[in-house]
Parts: structure tokens; C-alpha cells; sequence
């Protein structure tokens, strides 16, 4: 699958800067409040983050994020192959799989709901290097951000009978690169502020 990626970066170093290192390597944080430390992994582990031909929800991360001092750079991004790309969007047998892993790997946390997604996925990168290779092979990773109900504008109902019942047409899409060689093609800076 080829696809168009929207990477949001801070605008803090410039055009040439931005032009010559994007797309931006996204790492765990670790934040210390004086009496716990606490290590927030991002969504879909450390990787190289884009919005799925999502240029709205780009500006909204950069206004939000950055405090408006943003840029957005723009990628084709090739994302084939069965080893390549996890697709928790689109492809059920990657969706099956991943649930299995879960309930094999880390059950409690998992039956719990204490689980994070990019928190397991830093555990099998981890076990793909050492006794398990070949567990989570892949150089990208695509799920869809709920975090929100989608607004009425991008939501279409299946059936008149059902209007609880509905898709959404504009989710957000979210696509994490563990690998970027090979699979960014194109990048030009398309914003900054």
C-alpha cells in the first residue's frame, strides 16, 4: 500500500534543519514528579510518527503540541509486504494477531485493561531481537486514534432502521515507522508556521 503521511515537528530549528533530519525519531519520555518517576511510551511505540493523508489533524497536533510554533513535512510512504507493515487498521488477520500476542505475552495486564499498546509493542521489538525472532517482524505499524466520538460531519449511518449503527469516514490514522529506510520515498516541508 502506498499512502501520503503527515509528520508534525516542532519548528524550533528552522526550514534547513527540518528539510535535512525529518521525519523525527518519537522516544519514551521519562518524567520524575519528585516522588514517582513514570515513563510514558508513545502511541504505538518509539518510531517515526505520520497522520494517514490527514492534513486537518496535522495542524491540530502542531497548534496543540507545539503551541503553534510547528511544521509539517509530507511523505509518500510505502507500506507493503506481509514482514513490512502491521496494519491494525485494515488487515484482521494483524488485528487477531496482535490480540493473541497480548493474551499469550502479558495476560493480566491484558485482561485487566492495564495494557498499552505502545508499551507491548516496545516488549515485542524486544522479544523479536532475543528468543523469539521473527515475532513481530515489522519496519511500520498503523492503527486508528478512538480517542474521540467522531463529530456528526464525518459519521454515516449504515441503515435508516439503525441510526446507532454507523461508520466513521474520517478516522484518525496513525502510522508509526519502526524503520523508515525503505519505506519513506518522497518528503518536502508542505507548512510551517
Amino acid at each position: 500500500m502506498r499512502t501520503i503521511g503527515q509528520h508534525t515537528c516542532s519548528n524550533d530549528n528552522g526550514r534547513e534543519y527540518i528539510k535535512e533530519n525529518a521525519p523525527f525519531l518519537s522516544l519514551k519520555k521519562v518524567k520524575n514528579d519528585g516522588k514517582k518517576q513514570k515513563v510514558y511510551v508513545p502511541f504505538l511505540g518509539e518510531g517515526y510518527y505520520y497522520w494517514d493523508t490527514d492534513l486537518e489533524i496535522a495542524h491540530s497536533w502542531g497548534v496543540k503540541h507545539y503551541q503553534n510554533n510547528y511544521a509539517i513535512v509530507e511523505s509518500a510512504l510505502e507500506l507493503t509486504g506481509e514482514k513490512v507493515f502491521c496494519d491494525l487498521v485494515g488487515n484482521r488477520k494483524h488485528m487477531i494477531e496482535m490480540l493473541q500476542l497480548a493474551q499469550k505475552f502479558r495476560p493480566d495486564e491484558f485482561k485487566s485493561g492495564k495494557l498499552t499498546l505502545g508499551v507491548f509493542i516496545q516488549i515485542l521489538k524486544k522479544l523479536n531481537r532475543t528468543d523469539f525472532k521473527g515475532i513481530f517482524p515489522y519496519k511500520a505499524i498503523r492503527a486508528v486514534d478512538l480517542s474521540h466520538e467522531p463529530p456528526k460531519e464525518s459519521r454515516i449511518i449504515f441503515a435508516e432502521h439503525a441510526a446507532y449503527s454507523y461508520t466513521n469516514l474520517s478516522p484518525k490514522l496513525v502510522i508509526c515507522l519502526i524503520d523508515k529506510n525503505g519505506i519513506v520515498l518522497d518528503t518536502d516541508i508542505i507548512y510551517m508556521s
